[in-house]
């Protein structure tokens, strides 16, 4: 019998990409999975002289299959703040909650302060301005896209946070309808599937040297620490100094 439920409606995303961390507000139907390639040695022995013969077959995990995403996001425009904690710019330029998305896929290799650009800073990949946003695909045809990190936060209680590395984004479908609300289907893929839930500090401040994670650990450079007093907003400590609060 399980021990703990956790509920669709409690799951949280974030997508890490050039070291910045949005959060993704994602629908119900999401999935992140890796399968095994796997390899099945078969035995087959002649009988002996007295009539003894073995047969059999073992299956060996030899390789991870790539990681597998998927989940859903609404079309929500909007327009910068312009000031102020969470602000995309500091003009009201329009913006997109699923930007960072957009801007992968069209081949966005570097963020800066709130442009996306090809080329660590050559083509601009967005443009944003107080009429509208643009995505400029003239450069998704190079032969790499630039990968980034998903991290999901499941439940509301005794949460587990799974880190899914070196993700590219495969494929972005839009569903809209006269009585509905306009959607983005995203899938793509990762190399590998990690729980990170005993690297994880749940505090309602940040985090300082000396503190410890889930599993008792030490807190160390690379942890995660969830915000709980604002949401268990995710962050990634960049620095633990001695004494002193964690860089994130």
């Amino acid at each position: 019998m399980a021990e703990n439920l956790y509920f669709s409606r409690d799951t949280k995303v974030f997508i890490e990409f050039d070291s910045v961390i949005w959060e993704m507000p994602v629908l119900d139907g999401f999935s992140f999975s890796q399968a095994t390639n796997a390899t099945e040695i078969t035995l087959a022995e002649m009988e002996s002289s007295t009539g003894v013969s073995r047969r059999g077959r073992r299956a060996f995990n030899d390789a991870l299959a790539p990681a597998e995403w998927s989940f859903s996001t609404y079309v929500r425009p909007y327009v910068s703040a312009g000031s102020g904690t969470g602000a995309a710019d500091d003009e009201a330029s329009h913006h997109a909650v699923e930007e960072v998305l957009w801007a992968l896929m069209a081949g966005a290799d570097n963020y800066d302060t709130s442009d996306y650009d090809f080329d660590k800073g050559g083509t601009s990949v967005t443009t944003h301005d107080g009429t509208d946003l643009d995505i400029d695909f003239d450069s998704s045809n190079a032969s790499t896209l630039s990968t980034f990190t998903i991290y999901f936060v499941l439940g509301a209680a005794n949460r587990k946070v799974y880190k899914m590395a070196s993700c590219v984004v495969n494929e972005a479908s839009i569903d809209f309808d006269i009585d509905g609300l306009a959607t983005i289907n995203w899938s793509g893929f990762g190399s590998e599937i990690t729980d990170v839930s005993g690297s994880t500090i749940e505090d309602t401040v940040q985090p300082t040297d000396g503190d410890t994670t889930n599993d008792g650990s030490a807190i160390a450079v690379g942890d995660i620490w969830l915000d709980s007093n604002d949401s268990y907003r995710l962050y990634k400590l960049t620095n633990v100094g001695s004494g002193t609060e964690a860089s994130t």
